[in-house]
């Protein structure tokens, strides 16, 4: 009898754990953690191993270089064409979180940018309504606590530009269920990081 109320209260508060992943995306590329509890594991890319106490002496120093260059990052968006070859699995990963799941934070800024004037103009306005309308629909479908969606333009950019930024929360039970939706997405970013580093080391 006591062994099983031991088993049935570690259960509970396993279950009591919020499971979480955020991720980012800017001109440094896509990353991903993976979180529980309090703590965080990084998805993607994959951290170099280090020695642990080289890693606790270095935590405190990096905290505020850290928040600093994220801060700076969120200035300096990706390429637009890469993040929409993302999107169809992104699209059925998060359907299996329909009213389910918890968005923490999201951010999306938005450069408007082409070569012809006009072409800028007509995408940063074009943003605009895309934010206005995408809005309600994940409201409806999903719980958002801080959102940040703007949209800008730049009329010396060759090309349009974006910064994406959020953190979702899910209950233990769903982690099952979406494993299959999110092992399409990770391996496509991982093929388009691949095919992108050739390209970098011969610029």
């Amino acid at each position: 009898m006591t062994g099983f109320i031991i088993i049935t209260s570690i259960i509970l508060v396993i279950s009591l754990l919020r499971f979480g992943l955020s991720f980012e995306y800017g001109i440094d590329g896509f990353t991903a953690a993976f979180k529980v509890g309090p703590l965080t594991f990084s998805v993607y890319p994959q951290r170099e191993r280090s020695p642990r106490r080289k890693r606790i002496k270095t935590e405190k120093k990096s905290k505020r270089a850290k928040k600093e260059k994220k801060e700076s990052v969120r200035a300096l968006p990706g390429s637009l064409s890469d993040f929409y070859a993302l999107l169809p699995d992104a699209k059925r990963f998060l359907g299996r979180f329909r009213r389910k799941l918890l968005i923490k934070t999201l951010i999306i800024h938005y450069v408007a940018g082409s070569p012809l004037a006009a072409d800028t103009a007509f995408a940063f306005g074009a943003s605009n309504i895309v934010f206005h309308t995408i809005v309600p629909i994940f409201e409806r479908f999903f719980r958002i606590k801080n959102k940040d969606l703007r949209a800008s333009a730049d009329f010396n950019a060759q090309k349009p530009m974006i910064y994406v930024e959020a953190a979702i929360s899910i209950a233990l039970w769903e982690i099952i269920y979406v494993t299959l939706a999110i092992i399409p997405l990770l391996v496509k970013i991982t093929k388009m990081s691949n095919s992108q580093t050739p390209q970098s080391q011969s610029e």
